[in-house]
Formats: structure tokens, C-alpha cells, sequence
């Protein structure tokens, strides 16, 4: 959908898919998901969130800056260091309080720290394979946008397929071996990205994405089972907003170095 609009509208659209899907996620989060609720409430950590909200802006539009130069580089450099900055600050302000906007004391479940440390490294991978991906299609192969990002849509394809045999998988490799297998085979296809030529067929760059969609979903899928599995009841919300928050800045990470390099 994205594809379409780009190619025959005005890419600015594109943003306006996710109102529909926020609606329904809503509405489906409204009928199936029970509304449970903490005993104990806290007011809303507001200093923690000006925090990070200055320090992850002055992140990203350092990472901007850098990338095609658009910002002196005096001037991006200092918007790193800022950005840096407060996001210590926020980490010091995280760690001594226990009402504050993420709670890091999960950090010190074996589980949720592996998940969370090992996983960051493979979601920002993650980040900028697709970015990456338009862009040869595009720019190497010649594809409109709209048919790059069909090809791309093939990787989905294989995520929503696994989503049916990763419980049967787990339950008869385990945990351990799930993920390791699952995370040697998703680097192996990413390596297997560098050899695609523009003289190859296009169905074996579609093959390889297929697979590629199985096998991240797999090990995404058994990072975030991992992660919970000692994260009682009572921590359930504060992981929740950790995990997100974690993920999507590893996301961004991802794309903006791989926009730099």
C-alpha cells in the first residue's frame, strides 16, 4: 500500500496508513484483551519523559545531520553529545527511582537482559534491512517503488507463516536452541543479500526474502517469549513499555547509521 501511494500519489500519504490500523488495534485491544488493572498508581513521571524526549530528538536529528550533511558538523556533533547527554542523565534519574517513566530494575532478570541486550543488536539489523533494500531495488534495479515494495512484501509472507509452527518448534527444540539456530540462519540470509546481482532473477532475491521473513520472525518471536518469562504479574505493565521503547529506538538506530554509512 505503501508502494502504491508512493508511486502514484504523494509519499507524504503514506503516513496516514497507520490511522486505520490504530483504530482497528484499538477496537480488537477493546473486545479480546481484559482490562487489567495495578493496584498500586503512581503520577506520570513527567521529567523522565522531557528527558527523553529532548534527548532522543537531539539524537535523531544529529543522525540526520550527519548522514547527508545537512547540518554543520560542528552542530550535529553537539546535538550527539547533548542527546548522549540527557539520555544519562535519564538513566541515573531511572535507576533511583521506582515510580519513573521504565522501569530498569528488569534488567537484572537473566532473561529479560539477554532478550533485551542480545536482541537490540538484531532489531536494528532488522531496522535497516528494509530501508536498505528499497533503496537497491530502486536505485540498482530500477523498480518503482511500487514493485520493490511487493518484492519487500514477500518477507511478511514468511513471518505470518512461522507464527502457525513456532509453538510446535519450541516445544520440541526449546528456547536455547530455537533461538541460536533462528539467529545463525537470519545473519546468514542477510549475507546472502550482498550477492544479489542485478543481472540475477528477481524470484531468487523473492526466495531469499521469503526465508528471511520465516526466520526473523522465529527468533523475534522467541526474543520476546524469553523476555517475559520471569517478568511477574506485577512488572507485566513496566516491561511492556520498556521492551517498545527499546525496540523502536534499536529500529531507528538501525536505519539512521545504515542512512549515514
Amino acid at each position: 500500500l505503501g508502494g502504491l501511494i508512493v508511486t502514484y500519489a504523494s509519499w507524504r500519504l503514506i503516513f496516514f496508513i497507520n490511522l486505520p490500523i490504530a483504530v482497528l488495534g484499538m477496537v480488537l485491544a477493546t473486545l479480546y484483551i481484559p482490562n487489567v488493572r495495578d493496584d498500586g498508581r503512581s503520577p506520570f513521571d513527567w521529567i523522565s519523559f522531557l528527558l527523553s524526549a529532548a534527548g532522543l530528538t537531539a539524537l535523531t536529528l544529529a543522525l540526520d545531520g550527519l548522514g547527508p550533511r545537512l547540518l554543520p558538523v560542528t552542530t550535529a556533533l553537539s546535538l550527539l553529545v547533548l542527546g548522549a547527554g540527557l539520555m544519562l542523565i535519564l538513566v541515573l534519574r531511572l535507576r533511583r527511582t521506582r515510580t519513573g517513566l521504565l522501569d530498569l530494575s528488569l534488567f537484572r532478570l537473566p532473561s529479560f537482559r539477554s532478550a533485551m541486550t542480545g536482541g537490540l543488536l538484531s532489531r536494528a539489523q532488522n531496522g535497516a534491512a528494509p530501508f536498505l533494500l528499497v533503496l537497491l531495488l530502486q536505485s540498482s534495479f530500477g523498480l518503482t517503488p511500487l514493485h520493490a515494495s511487493l518484492i519487500i512484501g514477500t518477507s511478511a509472507i514468511g513471518a505470518l507463516t512461522m507464527r502457525s509452527g513456532a509453538p510446535s518448534l519450541l516445544r520440541r527444540f526449546g528456547f536455547r536452541s530455537v533461538l541460536i539456530a533462528s539467529t545463525l540462519l537470519t545473519s546468514g540470509i542477510f549475507l546472502l543479500y550482498a550477492l544479489c546481482a542485478v543481472s540475477g532473477s528477481l524470484y531468487g532475491i523473492i526466495a531469499v526474502l521469503l526465508a528471511g521473513g520465516f526466520v526473523r520472525s522465529l527468533q523475534f518471536t522467541t526474543l520476546n517469549g524469553l523476555a517475559y518469562s520471569e517478568v511477574g504479574p506485577n512488572k507485566l505493565s513496566h516491561a511492556t513499555a520498556l521492551v517498545a521503547t527499546l525496540q523502536q529506538m534499536a529500529q531507528a538506530f538501525g536505519v539512521g547509521v545504515s542512512a549515514i554509512m
